[in-house]
């Protein structure tokens, strides 16, 4: 998807400027699980997804790689938080998808 520039609104961006269009918003006084946050969790409990402590982690903007918490593409409108596990491998995250990953 590319990106353009329309006054001040990016186009492809999602709204309120969230990685993952759907995300959900606290309901009756808890959080409901989103469908990024659901994934995530999955991905934790089948061990795709590691649950140490990474041993270096990387802060910017997105190039375009999948998130390998949603799977969605961070764009480089969006944060994206980069992670060198203790095994050497690199895993990518949205902002918010990273915070999900980490709770």
């Amino acid at each position: 998807m590319s990106i353009q520039r329309v006054g001040r609104k990016l186009l492809g961006q999602s709204p309120a400027g969230e990685c993952c269009p759907g995300r959900s918003r606290r309901v009756n006084g808890g959080m409901r699980m989103d469908e990024a946050s659901q994934r995530i969790a999955e991905k934790l409990a089948a061990r795709i997804l590691p649950g140490t402590e990474p041993a270096v982690a990387w802060e910017g903007f997105g190039i375009g790689l999948r998130c390998e918490g949603c799977d969605r593409p961070v764009l480089p409108s969006e944060r994206q938080r980069e992670l060198v596990m203790p095994d050497g491998r690199t895993i990518r995250f949205h902002d918010q998808c990273a915070a999900d990953w980490r709770r």
